[in-house]
């Protein structure tokens, strides 16, 4: 299983008087554009590494990959095949987006 997992926030939220809600709100609003981006790049033979590709949001951690048993060989290549890379693509593409969801909900609330 390859994925990403989005910590260290939870110190930070627990200074600020927020509604708890308000940064898992935010991320899942970015990991749900990150997870169609990702299935957009995925290569398809079958369909079936497409339909793994997920994003999990739980409070302040946000977990985003495929379960696929060969997701990482496709993302990262072989010595028999190359990369064909769909998930760090996708992350790397909307950086800036996961941050303006976050922000987006978080400072109305300050």
């Amino acid at each position: 299983m390859f994925g990403l997992n989005i910590t260290g926030i939870t110190d930070m939220l627990k200074s600020l008087t927020l509604n708890k809600n308000a940064f898992g709100d935010g991320l899942g609003e970015g990991g749900r554009r990150m997870k169609s981006r990702a299935e957009g790049l995925c290569p398809v033979l079958t369909g079936y590494l497409k339909s793994t590709i997920y994003v999990k949001v739980s409070g302040h951690v946000m977990t985003f990959g495929a379960t696929a048993d060969y997701a990482t060989y496709v993302e990262y290549g072989t010595i028999y095949m190359g990369a064909q890379p769909f998930l760090r693509p996708s992350i790397i593409e909307n950086e800036d987006w996961m941050s303006e969801c976050i922000m987006g909900k978080l400072l109305p609330e300050l």
